[in-house]
């Protein structure tokens, strides 16, 4: 991670991101199952939804991304910088 862990509120990221990291091993299918702390934390019920950014992925409850979507469309031109100002969605 490229936080400074000299600054305490990074530090708390750190722990709060990382030391709740679980390793998990796919079944016979390739699935995994995340572990039930994780998916109560992150509000993960029967529909959720795959995210593909790049080289990385987010999983979302499904309504709290609709949800999301809604208030970012809302709120884009209140917060959009200056190379996001260009683009057109």
């Amino acid at each position: 991670m490229g936080l400074s862990t000299f600054n305490a509120s990074h530090r708390g990221l750190q722990r709060r991101l990382v030391g709740s990291a679980t390793p998990v091993e796919p079944d016979g299918n390739g699935r995994i199952q995340l572990p039930l702390t994780l998916r109560q934390v992150a509000g993960l019920e029967k529909n959720i939804v795959f995210l593909g950014m790049g080289s990385r992925f987010e999983i979302w409850n499904e309504k709290t991304l609709n949800q999301k979507r809604l208030e970012e469309e809302r709120s884009i031109g209140e917060q959009a910088s200056e190379e996001m100002a260009g683009l057109v969605l």
